[in-house]
C-alpha cells in the first residue's frame, strides 16, 4: 500500500515543498506514493516514474484505509 499526502481542500494551496519533501521520504523509505496535490499542481507532478502517482484530489474514505500511512494536515 502506498504513503498518501494530502493537505486538505484549504491548505493545498499553501503547500511550498510540501509535496516535493513527501516524495523524497516515501522514495527514501522505499514506499509508493499517492499525493493528492490540487488542481493548480497535477501538471507539475505528470511524470513521477512507477512508484508515485499524483491527482488532483480522491475521495479519502476510499483511500485512507487502503493507505500504509497517512500524512494529513489534520484539519
Amino acid at each position: 500500500p502506498p504513503l498518501v499526502f494530502t493537505l486538505g481542500s484549504s491548505a493545498v494551496v499553501t503547500a511550498d515543498d510540501f509535496f516535493d519533501d513527501s516524495l523524497a521520504a516515501a522514495r527514501r523509505l522505499g514506499r509508493r506514493a499517492a499525493l493528492l496535490v490540487g488542481r493548480a499542481r497535477v501538471a507539475t507532478y505528470a511524470s513521477l516514474g512507477a512508484d508515485a502517482i499524483a491527482v488532483d484530489a480522491a475521495p479519502h474514505s476510499l483511500l485512507f484505509p487502503r493507505a500504509a500511512a497517512t500524512v494529513h494536515h489534520g484539519g
